[in-house]
């Protein structure tokens, strides 16, 4: 789409051609480097307005060592993205267990500054790096189209039955397909983009420092869903329970989209459009956007984070350290993955400290699940 500066630098170019045509290549370069220049500007003022780095990004490839600056899909790579600043926050279950008794004991960590998106993934996105990784080496096999009454490009309802693995591999897609860094690699020498097959990555397997888009870990989940709130319930102010169907989606909560008790409990039609909670939903309620600017951090899709699942894990010392990342776990008993934010089908396990602690050491990460979705986050360079 051709910006209104663009606009205005392509007619004056046009005028100065025949103003001045002994001037043309003169005037040809000049005001090509203005363009450039106008162009950025107006990249620059629509990234800052959703969350924008406020200055243009230099990419360089760890591997090859090349420097090339961003493509205009790069560029803009933030928007639908919100910073969620740098610090510590108290993670866990406040109540000692009776939310989840894999989420005790509380405990502090320090978390760095990262992107993340305000939506879940929604389709329209989704398969347009789908199609793109068709092409590219990428074998992505999961993730079901919510609405099918809904056109691929304005299907704007979360991508579901997804499993981790695809969820992974569609994130360095599309981070390849932006030009920027892959974070996850088929093994720890990093040298190999993880593009297909079924892998239980490490941590030791991902690039922390790329700049491409990757699951959150489940400390940077939960200190993004709290929205800067401590020790509260849910995403929303929530110093006691207060779930009711005009905060978010779930289970029979009364949205139109509710798929109701006549709908077959494996229905798909349950989800709510991302960001539906906004002040003009049904039942009538307030913006339920986060303190951070995030939506559906509680119901809608079940999100996946990256760390491997540990019922026990927050009662070890690595728990605690600065931006962890979960239990190297290498055992073959305890292979399942966290996911964070209930689900749609769900009636309880929304509140921001919930772990689903029943299924997190045993879920199969290349299974589909119904009410499976995810959202990205990206390193701040």
């Amino acid at each position: 789409m051709i910006s209104p500066i663009e606009k205005q630098f392509s007619l004056n170019l046009g005028a100065s051609r025949k103003q001045f045509p002994m001037r043309s290549v003169f005037s040809t370069s000049i005001v090509s480097v203005l363009l450039c220049m106008a162009a950025c500007s107006f990249a620059y003022g629509q990234n800052t307005g959703v969350g924008g780095t406020g200055k243009n990004e230099m990419t360089v490839n760890a591997k090859t060592g090349v420097s090339a600056a961003p493509t205009p899909a790069a560029v803009v790579s933030v928007a639908e993205m919100v910073k969620i600043p740098a610090g510590p926050f108290k993670m866990g279950d406040h109540t000692g267990g009776s939310i989840d008794i894999g989420a005790v004991p509380v405990h502090t960590v320090n978390v760095s500054e990262f992107y993340m998106d305000v939506y879940e993934t929604y389709w329209s996105k989704w398969v347009e790096v789908l199609s793109w990784s068709k092409t590219n080496g990428y074998s992505i096999i999961s993730g079901a189209k919510d609405h099918p009454e809904v056109g691929d490009a304005t299907n704007r309802f979360p991508v579901l039955s997804l499993s981790w693995v695809d969820a992974v591999k569609w994130c360095n897609a599309r981070s390849e397909m932006l030009g920027f860094t892959a974070c996850y690699y088929t093994d720890n020498t990093k040298k190999t983009v993880y593009r297909t097959g079924t892998l239980n990555l490490d941590y030791n397997s991902v690039d922390w420092n790329a700049s491409g888009f990757r699951l959150p870990t489940e400390a940077e989940w939960e200190k993004a869903a709290r929205g800067g709130l401590v020790q509260n319930f849910y995403p929303w102010p929530s110093t006691a329970k207060n779930l009711d169907g005009s905060k978010c989606n779930f289970k029979n909560s009364g949205d139109p989209y509710d798929g109701g008790p006549d709908i077959p409990e494996d229905s798909e039609r349950q989800s709510t459009p991302v960001g539906y909670y906004n002040g003009s939903q049904t039942p009538k309620g307030a913006d339920m956007k986060n303190g951070y600017g995030l939506y559906d951090m509680a119901g809608n899709a079940a999100e996946w984070c990256f760390d491997k699942g540990l019922r026990t894990w927050y009662q070890q010392a690595g728990a605690s350290e600065d931006d962890c990342r979960g239990p190297l776990n290498t055992d073959t008993k305890h292979q399942g993955r966290v996911w964070r934010g209930s689900s749609l089908d769900d009636g309880d396990n929304f509140e921001c400290a919930a772990r689903a602690q029943k299924y997190v050491e045993l879920i199969n990460i290349a299974g589909t699940h119904i009410d499976f979705g995810f959202r990205t986050v990206r390193k701040m360079n």
